[in-house]
């Protein structure tokens, strides 16, 4: 029975590494999206702003964020979030 394990054991090392060496690395910087992001007025029409590439994306602290602003994001990337536990499915 011992010996069944430590087989079965190598067995799944062994192809976790071998499955393992066949992923290829990722780079962040090569995988970025260059699409450009659109800033919409309340109308949900008109374009205030378009930024393309890097353009106007800086890292904030989460305290230097308006909570309407967090509020504004959670409402538009998820509109059911308040009515569920944080998965939705």
């Amino acid at each position: 029975m011992i010996l069944g394990l430590l087989g079965a054991a190598a067995f799944t090392v062994g192809l976790l590494t071998a499955v393992a060496a066949k992923i290829p690395q990722l780079d962040p910087a090569t995988e970025r999206t260059q699409a450009n992001t659109y800033v919409y007025a309340r109308d949900g029409h008109t374009v205030l702003s378009i930024l393309r590439g890097d353009q106007a994306r800086i890292i904030v602290r989460s305290k230097a964020i308006s909570p309407w602003m967090k509020h504004a994001i959670v409402a538009a990337e998820d509109k059911r979030f308040y009515e569920h536990r944080g998965v939705d499915v």
